[in-house]
């Protein structure tokens, strides 16, 4: 995996926060390389490229957060999820150390 290239995080989709804005809001969440847990409350389709869910869908649901690879090494991957989708956790965080596993090359 190369710095600067867009890849994808492992997350989870854990429950529908609001129907307004429209289309709804939903709170998804990932868990760091250290084991922090960062939530993202968006609209959905930031997240499900495919397909809709609503507040009875079934959750927890597994999605893919796109981000930006800003360093790499076999033990740790920083990737920031500013870029490009404009996404930051609910605290403004948008840099996150990950483990190699937890990071997605794009198909």
């Amino acid at each position: 995996m190369k710095e600067h290239n867009i890849a994808y995080l492992r997350a989870s989709v854990i429950r529908w926060v609001s129907d307004e804005p429209y289309p709804g809001l939903i709170e998804v969440q990932i868990r760091d390389g250290n084991g922090k847990v960062w939530s993202f409350i968006d609209k959905y389709p930031m997240f499900l490229q495919r397909g809709s869910l609503s507040p009875a869908s079934e959750y927890p649901v597994s999605v893919n957060i796109a981000c930006t690879v800003i360093t790499y090494t076999p033990d740790r991957v920083v990737v920031s999820t500013a870029e490009p989708w404009g996404l930051e956790a609910i605290d403004g965080t948008y840099e996150f150390a990950m483990q190699p596993s937890q990071v997605l090359a794009p198909d």
